[in-house]
């Protein structure tokens, strides 16, 4: 793993995989959790972020928000 984090859009049961989009960050993702246009992330350093700008048109956001506690 190398904390890189990548998406690949319009796949179905039929394609099963197709070329990766790669998703910029300011940190290195070690744990990426997704659901219903929702996707949450851990940092390398434990920090929290959540991906904006999600949306049936744009499925890889716009950029990531760090949550601080």
């Amino acid at each position: 793993m190398n904390g890189e984090l990548r998406m690949q859009k319009g796949l179905s049961r039929e394609r099963t995989s197709y070329r990766s989009l790669s998703i910029s960050c300011d940190e290195r993702i070690a744990l990426v959790c997704c659901r219903k246009l929702i996707v949450w992330a851990i940092s390398e350093n434990r920090r929290i972020l959540v991906r904006h700008g999600i949306d049936r048109t744009t499925e890889e956001g716009c950029g990531w928000r760090h949550l601080d506690g």
